[in-house]
């Protein structure tokens, strides 16, 4: 697994603002969820069932660990990773922020199955045996924030309304579930989504369902089985500013492929299958800073699609089988400072002026077949 990788799987959990400062229409959504909620901390079920009810603030379930974070003036948590639970506890305090169930044996939610907690921001259902995840099931947590479901890998499949009552949900961790796809209308309720983690699933092509999330800033969907970045997958996320398609098996990336994310500033494409690139694959991309394109077929610098992009500073280009580099790409370039070569098939190398590469400090050039001749 590569450092970038890690790197981009390693989510920050940051004290949470104001829902409002996120969402400035939030408010009609927080007092529908609101009123729905309060109702069943009463002992009201919206179902007519049985009422279900969060605890007193001095109880922590069995096999937990409970900090109500007044010692050290921080949120309220509760931790069962590791417990054997079956089921999601439902004597949790009401008040608490932060619940991690990470790696239990739940196989399915249903219905409610989360205890009214108007106050949880983050949940951590990773590493648990979930095979179903019913509509409504997130339905007590109108506030939820951050959301993992990691590593459930007889996940599979996903109904349509898994996500229903997610309205302020901003982060999504839906990595090593063996999904195959996503159904179309799974986002409907999320569409306030800004980080999206896919990774390590059975992907074949980009989900469609992606399109309606406008908000989305950073889209992780290395480890997959992607073959082709089509003119349309992307459409609609025009956001996005971080897009990671490593170690997927693309081979094809059409005309004007991420024409929709002008605001891409990171894009990571190594360890695919490509051989060429068209001419305007990267048309639109003003704003790129980072492209990663190592660890591909290349024959030789896809120096068509290069041009227009004024911002890039970092390229990479190693472990390909590229035989030279055209001064050209320089003038490309006007910002390159940092540029990787290594693992070519370099024999000799054309030095940049102080013209054409007014802006590079660092050039990678080792592993070569260089031949000297001095």
């Amino acid at each position: 697994m590569s450092s970038t990788t890690q790197y981009s799987r390693n989510v920050s959990w940051t004290l949470m603002r104001p829902l409002e400062h996120f969402y400035p229409s939030v408010s009609a959504v927080w007092h529908h969820t609101l009123v729905s909620a309060v109702s069943m901390t009463t002992g009201e079920r919206a179902d007519g069932g049985n009422p279900t009810a969060c605890a007193s603030k001095s109880t922590c379930p069995a096999r937990c660990q409970c900090d109500t974070g007044e010692q050290h003036e921080e949120e309220a948590s509760i931790s069962c990773e590791r417990a054997g639970l079956m089921s999601v506890p439902h004597d949790v305090p009401c008040d608490v922020r932060s619940m991690f169930l990470r790696g239990n044996a739940l196989r399915m939610l249903p219905p409610g199955a989360l205890p009214p907690l108007l106050f949880l921001r983050r949940l951590s259902l990773a590493h648990n045996n979930l095979t179903f995840i019913a509509p409504d099931a997130f339905q007590g947590v109108p506030a939820l924030l951050w959301l993992s479901l990691s590593h459930n890998i007889d996940l599979g499949i996903l109904h349509a309304r898994a996500l229903s009552g997610l309205q302020v949900l901003q982060t999504l961790i839906l990595a090593a579930c063996r999904l195959h796809d996503l159904p179309q209308r799974l986002f409907a309720p999320t569409h306030g989504l800004t980080h999206l983690h896919l990774w390590d699933n059975r992907l074949r092509r980009i989900p469609g369902a992606l399109r309606i999330l406008s908000r989305l800033t950073h889209l992780y969907l290395e480890d997959n089985a992607i073959e082709v970045v089509a003119s349309s997958s992307l459409l609609g996320l025009e956001n996005l500013t971080l897009l990671d398609l490593q170690d997927n098996y693309i081979s094809v990336i059409h005309e004007e492929a991420f024409i929709s994310c002008n605001k891409l500033t990171s894009l990571n494409l190594a360890n695919n299958h490509l051989l060429s690139l068209p001419a305007n694959a990267f048309h639109g991309l003003n704003q790129l800073q980072v492209l990663n394109l190592g660890g591909n077929q290349l024959l030789e610098v896809p120096q068509a699609c290069l041009f227009g992009l004024v911002s890039l500073h970092t390229l990479h280009l190693e472990h390909n089988r590229v035989k030279e580099f055209p001064l050209a790409v320089y003038d490309a370039l006007p910002l390159l400072h940092t540029l990787h070569l290594q693992g070519n098939w370099l024999s000799s190398l054309s030095p940049p002026n102080s013209i054409t590469a007014t802006a590079l400090r660092t050039l990678y050039l080792f592993d070569n077949p260089w031949h000297c001749d001095c």
